[in-house]
């Protein structure tokens, strides 16, 4: 915390936070600076699905638009994760824990039925958060994501998204609830919680919105600012993992300027992006790229890739009901093999199914 992190409001009032610096984990790389926004829900917004299966199918096919949106504004992806969570919404071991607990108690009360199913995602989020390996602990997220969608959609809920371009500040925002709001709204991302493994730090990256993860007290410093004076802004760096609440002129100016020093270290960068990857004696060390999907290839040559360290084909098999057949995955090697050409290598690693 800054020297100046308090000043004091008027007569004994409740003090208002000024120049207040948080740390947390970078997300993103980028600066942002506008208004803190929290997602909240608008209940009797929709008209109410009182069927657990029912209201299910209808997650299912809005997830499924949001990913073919995605996929068509060039967010492939990040299309497939929400593909995934729309596979997830119809998931037998999610929906019958639910569906056989309301039969169970004879519940037929849109908040009851609301109330299991979130239960229900929970306790499968549980299992998943137990794990140790961080990138399947982070898709805990995704099946509460998931059961709050349903459950909104039983309850008549919907989501109020910000109305001006905004910094999205909570615990844990639900990986679908970023990819609903426009890109022009969304500046930047700050969670108390998740990691920057989690899908939302993933979408983040793939939007090119400055996020950051893990800041411990973020919600209670913006709602003691909140209660001070109506409008938080709030100041986002993702690349140094830092928020600042209120910002001074003076702090958004060395915010700004090392920004421009970030972009301008980046633009250095890529002008090496051509040379052959060797060290100063002339030790050759080849760059190259892990990649999951065919995809992937042109935008590791953009990068100057010499090749692929991993194709991890298993990604070809997620997000999808049914195994790819021989001929696609065939098609997949060889779009990758014909991008890199015969002179650069390629290691393709075979799912174990």
């Amino acid at each position: 915390m800054s020297s100046e992190a308090w000043c004091q409001a008027g007569w004994g009032n409740t003090p208002a936070v000024a120049d207040l610096e948080l740390n947390g984990l970078p997300a993103a790389p980028g600066l942002a600076v506008g208004p803190a926004w929290e997602h909240r829900l608008a209940p009797g917004a929709a008209v109410p699905v009182p069927d657990i299966v029912a209201a299910a199918g209808l997650a299912a096919t809005e997830l499924d638009r949001i990913a073919d949106t995605m996929r068509a504004a060039g967010h492939p992806d990040e299309a497939d994760i929400l593909g995934a969570q729309a596979l997830m919404a119809l998931d037998p071991m999610l929906l019958d824990a639910a569906t056989d607990a309301a039969a169970a108690e004879g519940a037929t009360e849109p908040g009851r039925l609301a109330q299991l199913v979130e239960t229900s995602a929970a306790t499968s989020a549980r299992m998943l958060a137990a794990l140790t390996d961080p990138l399947l602990a982070a898709r805990a997220t995704d099946v509460r994501d998931v059961g709050a969608r349903i459950a909104r959609i039983i309850t008549g809920q919907a989501l109020i998204l910000p109305t001006r371009p905004s910094i999205a500040v909570a615990q844990d925002l639900p990986p679908s609830v970023t990819a609903e709001i426009p890109r022009a709204l969304l500046l930047g991302i700050a969670l108390e919680g998740g990691s920057p493994v989690s899908h939302a730090a993933i979408l983040a990256r793939g939007f090119g919105i400055p996020a950051i993860v893990a800041v411990p007290g973020l919600l209670e410093a913006v709602g003691e600012a909140g209660r001070a004076k109506n409008d938080v802004e709030v100041a986002l760096d993702g690349s140094a993992g830092v928020l600042i609440i209120d910002p001074s002129r003076a702090r958004r100016t060395t915010l700004d300027r090392a920004e421009a020093a970030r972009r301008e270290r980046a633009a250095e960068v890529m002008k090496l992006r051509d040379l052959p990857g060797q060290t100063r004696d002339g030790r050759r060390v080849p760059l190259v790229a892990n990649i999951g999907r065919p995809e992937d290839a042109e935008r590791a040559l953009s990068c100057g890739a010499e090749g692929v360290g991993l194709f991890r084909s298993e990604f070809l098999f997620l997000g999808r009901p049914d195994a790819p057949t021989e001929d696609e995955q065939a098609m997949a090697y060889a779009t990758v093999l014909r991008a890199f050409g015969p002179d650069r290598p390629v290691v393709i690693r075979l799912a174990d199914i």
